[in-house]
C-alpha cells in the first residue's frame, strides 16, 4: 500500500479525492496494522486533541467529516491518521445483534470463527461462502459504477453478472476483478501468498501495488501471488480446490505440516505433532464431512500414528 499522507486524508474526509484514492484510504483504514508518520512520538498529544474535539459535539460518530473540514489544518489530519493508528482493526467496529459488525466508514464486517462456515447474500444477489477464520467487509450499499469488498482469509464467490458494475475483491496484497463468475480467493492473515482458483467464467488477478503484475484466469486455473515475483499460473482441478464449501475435505499430495492448520480451522482444535518425520509426509485423500475422530482414525491407520484427544487439544505421536 502506498503511503497515506495527511493531504490525502484531508481530501478523503472533505470528499474531494478520486475514486482510486478513496479505495486506497479505505483499504488502509480497514487494514490490520495501519501505519502513520511519527505515530509513537505524537500519539498522546494528537489523541488528546481529537478526543477533546469530538467530545464537544453531540450525537456524532468518531469518523464524521465536519470537524475535519472545520479544523482545516494538516495538524488535524495528522490527528485523524494517528487516531486510526492508535485504534486497532477491531476497535473500528461496534458489535451488532446479528453477529455482524458495522465499520465507521459505512462498511459491514462479517467474521467467521474457527470450526464454522457462513454463507453471505450480497445486495446485488451475489453469494459468498466464507471459510473458518475469515472476514468479509462489504459496503452497506454498492456504488453505481463498481461493487467493492474486502477479504481476509478464504472465501468462495459466486458473482451475479453486471457489465456496468465490475465486482472487485481487495486483499492486503491483491485485487481480483470480475463481471460475473465463480471462484475461490485465499488470503490468510499468516500467509505471504494470495491464491485465486476459477470455477467458472474469467477473472483478472493482479498485485495491488503493481498493476502490471496481472493475469487473466479461466476455469481450472490457479493464480498464486507471492512477494516480489510475477504471478504464477497453475492448472488445477477447481472442483477439488473448492470442495470445502460442500463440507468435503480434499488433499492432493500435501505435506502433513500444511494439512494440520486446515484441520485446526475446520474443527476448531489445536494439534500438536510429536513425530517430525510425519510432518513432511504427503497425503492424498477425500473425506466427506467426517468427524475429527473418524478422520484421525483413517489417517492414523494409513500413516501408522497414534493420537490422544483432550477436549479441543489433540496430540499426534
Amino acid at each position: 500500500m502506498k503511503k497515506i499522507t495527511p493531504e490525502l486524508l484531508e481530501r478523503y474526509y472533505s470528499n474531494s479525492c478520486t475514486a482510486e484514492e478513496r479505495h486506497k484510504v479505505e483499504i488502509w483504514l480497514n487494514s490490520q496494522d495501519p501505519q502513520s508518520p511519527n505515530e509513537n512520538e505524537l500519539l498522546s498529544k494528537t489523541w488528546e486533541a481529537l478526543s477533546s474535539e469530538i467530545s464537544t459535539t453531540e450525537n456524532k460518530p468518531s469518523f464524521y467529516r465536519s470537524p475535519l473540514v472545520r479544523w482545516g489544518s494538516i495538524a488535524a489530519v495528522f490527528a485523524v491518521v494517528l487516531f486510526a493508528g492508535f485504534y486497532s482493526y477491531d476497535n473500528l467496529y461496534s458489535p451488532k445483534d446479528n453477529g455482524s459488525e458495522v465499520l465507521a466508514s459505512n462498511y459491514s464486517k462479517i467474521a467467521v470463527k474457527r470450526g464454522e462456515k457462513r454463507t453471505v447474500e450480497l445486495p446485488d444477489g451475489s453469494t459468498v461462502i466464507l471459510n473458518a477464520e475469515s472476514e468479509l467487509r462489504i459496503p452497506k450499499v454498492f456504488e453505481k459504477d463498481s461493487r467493492l469488498v474486502y477479504l481476509i482469509g478464504h472465501g468462495h464467490f459466486d458473482i451475479q453478472r453486471d457489465e456496468n458494475r465490475p465486482f472487485i475483491i481487495y486483499t492486503s496484497t491483491s485485487k481480483t476483478q470480475v463481471l460475473g463468475t465463480s471462484f475461490d480467493v485465499v488470503a490468510d492473515k499468516d500467509s505471504k501468498t494470495t491464491e485465486v482458483v476459477v470455477t467458472s467464467g474469467k477473472v483478472r488477478f493482479s498485485e495491488l501495488e503493481n498493476g502490471a503484475n496481472s493475469v487473466e484466469l479461466t476455469v481450472d486455473r490457479q493464480g498464486v501471488l507471492s512477494p516480489n515475483v510475477p504471478i504464477q499460473v497453475n492448472q488445477v482441478v477447481a472442483a477439488y480446490r473448492t470442495a470445502w464449501k460442500d463440507n468435503i475435505l480434499v488433499f492432493e499430495d500435501q505435506a502433513f505440516k500444511d494439512i494440520v492448520p486446515v484441520l485446526e480451522r475446520w474443527y476448531a482444535i489445536d494439534i500438536t505433532v510429536n513425530d517430525q518425520e510425519l510432518l513432511e509426509r504427503q497425503f492424498t485423500f477425500t473425506y466427506e464431512n467426517p468427524s475429527v475422530e473418524e478422520l484421525l482414525e483413517r489417517m492414523g491407520f494409513v500413516a501408522q500414528f497414534q493420537y490422544a484427544i483432550n477436549g479441543q487439544n489433540i496430540t499426534i505421536y
